[in-house]
């Protein structure tokens, strides 16, 4: 609406200033109406989008522990806490009433909802009674899916939309319905290392190995964060130790898969060797993998590696 507002304004303007055009006094004035009008609509549309980030920057300021070095680390939910994450839901609320066409702030409150509703069923587990005000696990997976599901129709090709909605499915056991999401999720972008990493341990902690397999090896393929610009240059792994190298190898996306893959596959080593990609870095990466695994083992690390 507001790009359709923007174009009608600019039209409207130009309409009236353009000499080269032999218009009535009553076609002005009526441009200058629709002018008006549309300026208006912006407005309005521009004081809901500053009311809106006004309130979505105050839930961060509630819900930030400040104790925390990282830059936003949201509070552990606690009897204590469940106040202020009350309170980010009606802050949550207030915002999409003033900015409902925003598929961030339903996400957000989707993912709170989800979060108080993990803590609630931990509770409930234990027979430990909730704080007061605070709702019950069935009522905010109900919240969290209406949430998601609002996001998504606003911003149906967002990735994250789709990895939540299958997280929230998966929780509630409809397996068949999560899986399609994480489809759409890794669609969207089939190359992102990030997001396929993500919905592999969404398979992997719904116990759904063959799936969280498959995302792996993807994963192995696609990623190249390991790389370096001597990746062709082979050298044994012990004369290339340098503490930025092995880091890079470790913290990739690759090291990750084999993770995975290593558990899917009940800690078979040649399982995990059947993905790695054929250039040097990968098979660095794989020797370091294998020694994290056999280490006190020469003999078993020797075939792995072979």
């Amino acid at each position: 609406m507001q790009q359709y507002a923007e174009e009608t304004a600019i039209g409207a303007v130009n309409l009236m200033y353009d000499g080269s055009l032999h218009i009535s006094g009553r076609a002005r004035k009526i441009s200058l109406f629709m002018a008006l009008t549309s300026l208006s609509i912006l407005f309005v549309l521009s004081a809901r989008t500053i009311i809106g980030t006004y309130y979505h920057n105050k839930i961060q300021g509630i819900l930030d522990d400040r104790s925390s070095e990282e830059n936003i680390t949201l509070k552990d939910l606690s009897e204590d806490t469940v106040p202020a994450y009350l309170e980010a839901i009606g802050i949550l609320e207030r915002t999409i009433y003033f900015d409902p066409s925003r598929a961030l702030y339903r996400k957000a409150l989707s993912d709170i909802y989800d979060r108080i509703g993990s803590w609630s069923e931990n509770m409930e587990l234990m027979n430990a009674p909730l704080p007061a005000g605070a709702p019950v696990s069935k009522e905010t997976s109900e919240h969290a899916i209406a949430s998601i599901r609002e996001a998504i129709t606003r911003q149906p090709t967002n990735p994250d939309n789709h990895l939540a909605y299958g997280h929230l499915l998966l929780k509630i056991n409809k397996i068949d319905d999560a899986r399609s999401e994480y489809g759409k999720s890794v669609n969207a972008y089939p190359n992102n290392s990030a997001l396929r990493y993500a919905v592999a341990l969404e398979y992997l902690a719904g116990v759904m190995n063959a799936d969280a397999m498959m995302q792996a090896k993807e994963l192995a393929w696609i990623d190249d964060s390991y790389m370096t610009m001597n990746a062709d240059k082979k050298q044994p792994i012990h004369e290339q130790r340098a503490t930025s190298y092995l880091n890079r190898l470790y913290g990739s996306y690759l090291f990750k898969a084999f993770e995975i893959v290593w558990r899917t596959s009940g800690s078979n080593m040649d399982v995990v060797r059947s993905i790695v990609p054929n250039n040097n870095g990968a098979l660095d990466a794989f020797e370091l993998f294998a020694e994290s695994k056999c280490a006190g083992d020469k003999q078993l690390l020797e075939d792995a590696v072979q």
